[in-house]
């Protein structure tokens, strides 16, 4: 880890650590649901392969 004025990017340093960690987080049962919104120039959703 950097401290100071350099930066910290967790994903970057240990890619696997954080996905772990991450789906840990969103799987927990105290974390309330959540649904990604929709971002303009989503390829997905504008050529119509989204699952509803």
């Amino acid at each position: 880890m950097k401290h100071g004025s350099s930066y910290h990017y967790p994903h970057h340093q240990d890619p696997d650590a954080f996905e772990r960690a991450l789906r840990d987080f969103l799987d927990a049962d105290s974390v309330p649901a959540a649904r990604l919104r929709h971002l303009p120039g989503d390829a997905a959703r504008e050529e119509g392969r989204e699952s509803a």
